[in-house]
């Protein structure tokens, strides 16, 4: 197919359709629902979400501790020659890496943990949304405009409520 033969058919099927999103087969996001999807998603896991800025919060902190040393040792240890400071500047040195290894631990279960019960929580939305009303479910296909005149044959396989049923299906694209 020609480029001038494609793009005609584009604005062929986006004037029929109104919306070129639904021209290209595409759903559209209703952005109020993913909204009120993320307001939910964020109240339901809220304590862990704030154990998780608290842990961020104190590792920027610990972060800041190593460049703002530099300046002690470069200005007071080198400079003024005062090697007493070496001991007091490297401990915190060493606390200020401990405590954001240990923020950061910390940050990756609970977020780790809190982004898992978000996911099972949503696909247990998701499957109980999918059942099929009357043990009869259907499908659709979407068949290429090449395969005009061609057989399409394969199989599915639906897995509902622990039972699993295949089968197998072909039909001529006319």
């Amino acid at each position: 197919m020609r480029k001038a033969e494609r793009s005609s058919s584009a604005r062929a099927m986006t004037a029929a359709s109104g919306d070129p999103a639904q021209a290209a087969g595409k759903k559209q996001v209703d952005s109020a629902a993913a909204w009120r999807e993320f307001r939910e998603l964020v109240w339901v896991h809220r304590k862990r979400l704030a154990i998780g800025l608290t842990l961020m919060l104190i590792s920027r902190l610990a972060g800041i501790v190593l460049p703002a040393l530099s300046k002690y040792v470069i200005d007071d240890v080198i400079g003024k020659g005062r090697h007493d400071l070496l001991m007091p500047i490297a401990l915190a040195a060493g606390a200020a890496t401990i405590v954001q290894a240990v923020t950061s631990f910390g940050l990756s279960q609970t977020l780790g943990v809190a982004a898992q019960r978000a996911i099972t929580d949503m696909r247990k939305k998701v499957q109980a949304k999918g059942s099929v009303a009357g043990g009869a479910g259907r499908c659709a296909f979407v068949v290429p405009a090449s395969a005009t005149g061609k057989t399409v044959r394969g199989s599915i396989a639906v897995r509902s409520s622990g039972k699993s049923v295949a089968a197998g299906f072909a039909f001529t694209v006319g």
